[in-house]
């Protein structure tokens, strides 16, 4: 089983930083006056939603994608997202697949492009994605996903050299 890894693009890094450093520093002013917070309140709450949403997103980060006789693995924090080879159509490099996208449900930069997102060349389709240049398009009878591995060109190689797939 070969890994790759999902490499980051400057736009999601600067992204990644920037809201990071914000939520933050929101969370930080808030636990100021920590000692007039009463836990189990609404000012409670609405204090520690800015670092949950930090570490909401970290935990869905990916991480890389690993390839297998029966399935492509994406490699998140903690935990692997499994995508059958079953009934894979096709995985073809396609550097804008991102272009004119709208995001229906994810997360679109705080340490990944992740959820599920609509465009009019691809339909609706789900993306696992860190780096919009390196986008693999894999399609499937219903549903078409969008990873971003480090070696794009070897990742489709290896996914074609077996049969199963029919790619």
């Amino acid at each position: 089983m070969k890994h790759y890894n999902a490499p980051w693009s400057r736009t999601l890094l600067l992204v990644t930083v920037i809201f990071t450093t914000l939520l933050l520093g929101i969370t930080l002013s808030e636990w100021r006056g920590i000692a007039s917070l009463q836990i189990g309140t609404l000012e409670f709450w609405l204090s520690i939603l800015p670092l949950s949403i930090v570490v909401a997103a970290a935990l869905f980060m990916v991480r890389g994608y690993s390839i297998t006789n029966d399935e492509i693995r994406i490699h998140r924090l903690l935990w692997d997202t499994k995508l059958s080879r079953q009934g894979l159509q096709s995985a073809a490099l396609e550097p804008d697949a991102f272009r004119g996208t709208l995001r229906t449900f994810g997360n679109g930069g705080l340490f990944g492009f992740t959820g599920w997102y609509e465009s009019s060349r691809l339909g609706s389709f789900r993306a696992f994605a860190t780096d919009g240049t390196r986008t693999i398009v894999l399609r499937y009878a219903e549903k078409a996903i969008v990873i971003t591995p480090d070696q794009p060109d070897q990742f489709i190689r290896e996914l074609s050299t077996d049969k199963k797939t029919g790619a």
